[in-house]
């Protein structure tokens, strides 16, 4: 619940048909906004993480990143269809970063 009342954090839930098929959360930073996102298991494989993320990426004024873990291929493919761009990574981690459009 702290999640929901946190005023830097928006949470976004993706329905199709009245149902949910995915999630984008938006925590605004110092200066960044950082996303992480998750799509229903059953949903996954249509580019509804694809869209959900470029679209709510769209929205946001100024620079955003999202820390995907090395082995999370669906999630890299979503970040860089979005406009992410990888800069480096560390401990498992791969940092993206996507600047202002």
């Amino acid at each position: 619940m702290e999640s929901l009342k946190n005023p830097k954090r928006q949470i976004f839930i993706i329905e199709e048909d009245g149902v949910a098929v995915g999630t984008v959360r938006v925590d605004r930073l110092k200066d960044i906004c950082e996303l992480s996102w998750t799509v229903s298991p059953e949903h996954t494989g249509r580019g509804i993480g694809k869209w959900m993320v470029k679209k709510i990426a769209n929205q946001i004024k100024g620079s955003l990143k999202a820390e995907i873990r090395t082995d999370n291929y669906a999630s890299r493919k979503i970040a860089e269809f979005a406009g992410f761009k990888k800069k480096y990574a560390l401990d498992g981690m791969i940092h993206f970063y996507r600047s202002s459009l």
